[in-house]
């Protein structure tokens, strides 16, 4: 649960190709390529280009603003303000649209679920029927003496009475 999503890539390690799947272009606020110095300058800039290109021809998924790609370098200290500048940037046009406020509205309640989610799993696997049972129809399934279909009802059966 975060207000901005930053990929950081390692120069020449193919991690410009991470750029290229769906996942992270719909996630990421901000791309940056790190390492951006000595040896590794010239694939740090092939990687920020390489995204960009990604970037240009996928379909972005906001049409009022594509992530930016920049290079940094932590032991020469270039690119870090350009990196701070573009996070306040993005700090506040979020809160200016609106987007921080219901990005954290849904953070709130996918925290919800997942506390549900886990106090139902610890409820589950804690019942004493259930902790009795699941071994064995966990092995049935294993074996192929039951389809997971009817093991998964009989053991939800049994939490249910308990």
């Amino acid at each position: 649960m975060v207000d901005i999503m930053i990929v950081l890539m390692l120069p020449g390690a193919g991690d410009d190709l991470q750029g290229l799947k769906k996942g992270v272009l719909e996630i990421a606020d901000i791309f940056v390529v790190n390492k951006a110095d000595g040896e590794l300058e010239a694939a740090a800039m092939r990687g920020a280009a390489a995204t960009r290109a990604a970037l240009n021809i996928l379909s972005p998924v906001s049409p009022h603003r594509r992530p930016p790609v920049l290079t940094v370098s932590a032991i020469e200290n270039s690119g870090i303000d350009k990196l701070w500048a573009e996070v306040l940037r993005h700090d506040e046009a979020s809160k200016i649209s609106g987007k921080h406020l219901t990005r954290r509205q849904n953070q709130q309640v996918e925290w919800l679920n997942r506390l549900i989610e886990d106090r139902v799993l610890n409820r589950f696997n804690t019942a004493p029927r259930v902790r009795d049972a699941l071994p064995r129809l966990q092995d049935a399934v294993a074996r192929g003496k039951m389809i997971p279909a009817v093991a998964a009802e009989e053991i939800l059966n049994l939490w249910e009475a308990d």
